[in-house]
């Protein structure tokens, strides 16, 4: 199972799916192989669940080398039946942040830090892991690698490849969840026929909507779309171009601890190059629109709210912001200044009077 994502509701849901596909079809072991910056408490909380309620043993395994499982990752991999990286990976610094990557207020970071250090630890009490090597990724934003967490006992071995691993957890015995309560369970894995399992159609969809870059223009798009429409009725295309783009974007925003406000400020705009097209003035409604704009894309991803752990650092590119701001407010007020120019003309004028 590849985990490679960030930890958002759509990577919840495909872990859960591809865990259940494992056991409708007999599998022995389900491997999750992780590397994740991090994300979403609440998406974490469940994935954790998943695990800790699966029948069959979960591996949770950092790779390739280079990965990280970082922040969300390291509750996810401690959750894990067996915990493996691969050399050359780290796991760790799971301390709150802000949505935008800053520092919380000390009250609410008080609270949040223990509520997650209590999460993390229950985590290592479950599966028998040292408590103070986890509980320091939250309180003191630690990291280790692959020799490091082996040393401490955060996972239980070091494996190049999952063929490797397989064979390394050959016979070992972990505690899995029934309905009578917990049982035991030798793993046997030895030459065991590896099925990758990916994700749908359909969740592969969400996946490339659930970036922010992508979420962005997808809004922007779509408020482009509906304002062609709205210039030129009737054209149809540019109308329901943009609500599809506009609703597979709110979709990727809702997937993302995003700020709707932004998306506000960003639809905001062409409701202001609208109005600059109707009403005589020198451009200041286009010039507040495209403002709006901006704004709206720098604080899309920003978070005022309760902060999630470790979330990692997601924003508009800088190299999407810019050339998005440049080509739709350019459009805009070209639209919008050849608009009131045709209104000025004699020929309009008559037209209109006749």
């Amino acid at each position: 199972i590849d985990l490679g994502t960030i930890i958002h509701p759509i990577a919840d849901r495909y872990l859960g799916r591809a865990i259940d596909r494992a056991i409708e079809s007999g599998a022995t072991v389900a491997v999750v192989a992780i590397d994740t910056p991090g994300g979403l408490l609440s998406s974490t909380r469940n994935m954790v669940t998943t695990i800790f309620q699966s029948p069959i043993p979960v591996i949770v395994y950092v790779s390739p080398a280079g990965s990280r499982a970082a922040s969300a990752g390291t509750f996810i991999t401690a959750a894990a039946h067996v915990a493996a990286m691969a050399p050359g990976t780290n796991i760790g610094a799971a301390s709150p942040l802000s949505g935008d990557g800053s520092d919380i207020d000390e009250t609410l970071k008080d609270k949040i830090v223990e509520d997650t250090a209590a999460e993390i630890r229950a985590i290592a009490q479950r599966r028998g892991r040292p408590e103070g090597p986890l509980e320091a990724t939250v309180l003191k934003a630690k990291a280790y690698t692959a020799q490091e967490a082996l040393d401490l006992g955060i996972i239980d071995l070091i494996a190049n490849n999952v063929p490797l691993l397989l064979e390394a957890v050959d016979g070992m015995t972990v505690m899995v969840d029934s309905p009578t309560g917990e049982r035991e369970v030798t793993l046997d894995t030895s030459g065991l026929a590896i099925e990758q399992v990916g994700y749908g159609i359909f969740d592969q969809l969400l996946s490339l909507i659930a970036d922010p870059n992508i979420a962005f223009l997808l809004i922007s798009m779509g408020g482009l779309g509906v304002y062609f429409e709205l210039v030129a009725p009737g054209t149809i295309f540019p109308g329901v171009f943009g609500v599809i783009a506009l609703i597979l974007g709110f979709v990727g925003l809702g997937n993302l601890p995003g700020n709707w406000a932004g998306a506000a400020l960003i639809l905001l705009a062409f409701g202001l190059f609208i109005a600059e097209m109707n009403v005589d003035g020198f451009g200041v409604l286009g010039l507040m629109g495209a403002a709006s704009f901006v704004v709206g894309g720098i604080i899309i991803f920003g978070h005022f709210g309760t902060p999630d752990p470790g979330f990692p650092d997601v924003a508009v590119s800088t190299f999407v912001l810019v050339p998005s701001a440049i080509v739709v407010v350019g459009i805009a007020l070209v639209t919008a200044f050849a608009s009131i120019t045709g209104r000025r003309s004699p020929q309009t004028r008559a037209a209109t009077m006749l």
